[in-house]
């Protein structure tokens, strides 16, 4: 049994083919933008990789700012939201975008929260409307 669906049934949980779905699309936008970037400021491999993943951590953070989605996301018709349904602070956002990048290797787990999930204390639901 899923663990969060008993802890939050306010909250429709996106499915884990969503959430993989969103991934793929995701991970193909932001790290076109970031090879592009780093491509064109190219000054050096440190600073290249640097480049890379802040353009990632931009297309993310921003994004879900915007309008609480990423491409992916929108695909989909996922929602990022706090444990009340509602949008995230900056803060959570923040936390969300930078702690993905250790989050690759979790997956989603058996409550169907990935890391950057956990650490940032936000859900990926269904927007139904």
């Amino acid at each position: 049994m899923k663990v969060t669906n008993t802890e939050y049934k306010n909250l429709f949980f996106a499915s884990v083919d969503d959430r993989a779905e969103n991934f793929w699309i995701d991970f193909a936008v932001s790290s076109a933008i970031g090879v592009g970037f780093a491509w064109i400021t190219y000054t050096g491999i440190t600073t290249t990789v640097l480049i890379y993943y802040f353009c990632r951590f931009l297309y993310y953070f921003l994004s879900e700012i915007n309008s609480g989605r990423t491409l992916g996301k929108c695909q989909t018709q996922n929602l990022v939201v706090d444990k009340s349904g509602n949008e995230p602070s900056i803060m959570q956002l923040a936390i969300r975008s930078l702690s993905r990048f250790i989050s690759l290797p979790s997956g989603v787990s058996d409550d169907e929260r990935a890391i950057h999930d956990v650490l940032s204390k936000t859900f990926v639901i269904k927007d139904n409307s």
